[in-house]
């Protein structure tokens, strides 16, 4: 990962980069740094991982075909900031790419419906770290059938600008834009899924996105409710 190049597209906009070739984990390192005194809107960007890890503690698989970074924001956190990361994401890949990219609430990146990225968003008292992993270009993904990648062959440069792309974005974004563009680019609304909450696992149809960005969901019963937390799979993925 090309540190020159993250800061010439970054520093106008006050971001302090870190690049690795591999690090261990972009999160915990920030994190570490956090505590240490480290600014607001310090990013760490790392080509690999040796030890990336994703929500609920889950390994994140990190090969170096990947872009893989975290910010440090010295604000509280609420559920908005990983919508407005899906969606700065998702339109970064689209204008990078030329591809169509979805959102799988509420933190998966889905092309082609395999997951090609994820967001971890770590809160602590007076800062957050949010932390997004792309499979950019195409390798295999032993153990994880639902896996992709977003490209093909290495492009000289492509996960900078992307980097870059996803971070402005993001900066640059409103609760008002995230909304629309959060329920525009959801793979779910209007389909029938799995999902897990509260210990059981039930069949529901999502029926929407709400402004705070909690899925809707209709039960068999036609009872509706509001998930501020859970997980979604497809039927053919259960």
């Amino acid at each position: 990962m090309n540190a020159a190049e993250l800061t010439a597209r970054l520093e106008p906009l006050g971001v302090a980069v870190q690049a690795y070739d591999s690090i261990e984990s972009t999160n915990r390192e920030l994190i570490r740094q956090a505590r240490d005194g480290a600014k607001s809107l310090t990013l760490l960007a790392a080509a690999r991982q040796t030890s990336g890890y994703g929500s609920r503690g889950r390994e994140f698989y990190s090969p170096d075909s990947g872009a893989y970074f975290s910010l440090l924001v010295r604000e509280a956190a609420d559920f908005g900031v990983t919508a407005r990361a899906a969606v700065a994401a998702a339109d970064a890949i689209a204008e990078t790419f030329a591809l169509s990219c979805g959102i799988k609430w509420p933190n998966d990146l889905i092309i082609g419906g395999k997951k090609v990225g994820g967001i971890l968003v770590e809160a602590f008292p007076g800062f957050y770290v949010l932390g997004i992993g792309l499979n950019v270009f195409r390798t295999e993904y032993p153990g994880l059938p639902n896996a992709g990648s977003i490209a093909g062959s290495p492009i000289d440069g492509v996960r900078e600008r992307l980097v870059a792309d996803v971070v402005t974005r993001f900066l640059s974004s409103t609760h008002e834009f995230t909304v629309r563009r959060f329920r525009e680019l959801s793979v779910l609304i209007g389909r029938d899924v799995i999902a897990a909450f509260g210990g059981q696992r039930v069949q529901v149809r999502v029926e929407g996105i709400d402004d705070e960005f909690r899925l809707i969901v209709r039960f068999s019963d036609g009872i509706t409710k509001t998930l501020t937390s859970g997980e979604i799979t497809f039927n053919h993925e259960a």
